[in-house]
């Protein structure tokens, strides 16, 4: 997720960082026992980013222009994934070159099939690229909330047809089609809470009917989902419990932010660092999970509780190891210099 909006609320660096925790621990549990937790996880960590990245959308400088915003989102999150690419498929080639070729070795490394066999959870940093192009030539930042809400109509029914026909586009653009509404949803949260429409009582009541919404949808209603392999079950329950999930962890971190301010700035640190994160995980919980079912102990208690504490000390060294990125080479991490020095001081 690219981590320098000029929106910066605090509660949103909270829930950014904790999604960084559930992609983590989702790839790591993957293998884990109980299943139940993974399957409510899976269904709604990823509708979060994209919901997070609507709520904070904002052009920039609009000076300059369409190009230089594409350009921008171009350096922040493709630049940095692409090298995370390359890198992942320097291990592999040895297995799969002479399979995939120069032509096929491309395609991964650039995901013009939606995909990438290196490092998969790159789709999620292409689709997101593709869907700030789209908003930015819909006008999103300007439109109203009628129209809004229109547009989040029009993309779920996308998304559905998407869905239900198994239809595959170049580019992932399916993916956005399926994901885009959460995004369009994130930039309506915006207004309405902007405009503070919501009473006191109105909050528990969404609370408590997201919390049973989450578990009725994402894990009685519906089997476990995954939008990399297409794997959504019921869409209309897919959709709820991708947006019920995404607002019971909002509300989290708007507690988190208040009560814990130590606990709010860990967050914030790790929601920063989304990009290297997110980008490079992957093979080290690839290695994990395979161990764990090859050793036949994946459905055993201890292995969860490894995989939990695994997930812990290797997310803080990937904070380490991005403080000395951001030193000399914060591009490397979707950053910028300037940011990166308002943070020392």
């Amino acid at each position: 997720m690219d981590s320098n909006e000029k929106t910066h609320i605090l509660w949103i660096d909270v829930a950014k960082g904790i999604g960084v925790y559930l992609v983590f621990l989702g790839h790591m549990w993957y293998a884990c026992t109980p299943p139940v937790v993974n399957q409510v996880i899976y269904s709604f960590h990823v509708p979060l980013f994209f919901l997070l990245s609507g709520f904070v959308f904002d052009v920039g400088n609009k000076s300059q222009g369409f190009v230089g915003f594409v350009l921008l989102k171009a350096k922040r999150l493709l630049l940095p994934i692409v090298i995370y690419n390359v890198a992942c498929a320097l291990l592999f080639i040895p297995s799969s070159w002479n399979e995939l070729g120069i032509v096929g070795f491309l395609n991964e490394i650039f995901c013009f099939q939606g995909n990438c066999y290196f490092n998969k959870p790159s789709w999620f940093f292409f689709t997101l690229f593709e869907i700030y192009i789209l908003m930015y030539l819909v006008r999103l930042h300007r439109i109203g909330v009628r129209f809004k809400i229109l547009l989040l109509m029009l993309l779920f029914i996308a998304g559905f047809f998407m869905n239900k026909y198994e239809l595959v586009l170049f580019f992932g653009f399916d993916r956005v089609l399926i994901t885009a509404g959460f995004f369009v949803l994130g930039s309506i949260a915006k207004d309405i809470y902007e405009k503070k429409r919501i009473p006191a009582w109105g909050h528990y009541v969404i609370i408590v009917g997201s919390i049973i919404s989450l578990i009725l949808f994402g894990v009685i209603l519906n089997e476990k989902t995954s939008i990399y392999h297409r794997v959504l079950g019921c869409y209309p329950a897919f959709l709820l419990a991708g947006i019920s999930g995404s607002i019971c962890i909002c509300y989290i971190s708007q507690l988190i932010s208040h009560l814990c301010k130590r606990l709010s700035n860990h967050f914030v640190s790790i929601g920063s660092d989304s990009v290297f994160i997110i980008g490079t995980h992957y093979l080290f919980t690839l290695v994990f999970c395979l161990i764990g079912t090859t050793s036949g102990m994946a459905n055993t208690w201890y292995y969860t509780v490894i995989a939990i504490l695994l997930s812990l000390i290797s997310i803080e060294t990937y904070h380490r190891i991005c403080m000395v990125l951001d030193l000399r080479i914060p591009w490397l991490t979707g950053k910028r210099a300037s940011n990166t020095s308002a943070e020392k001081r």
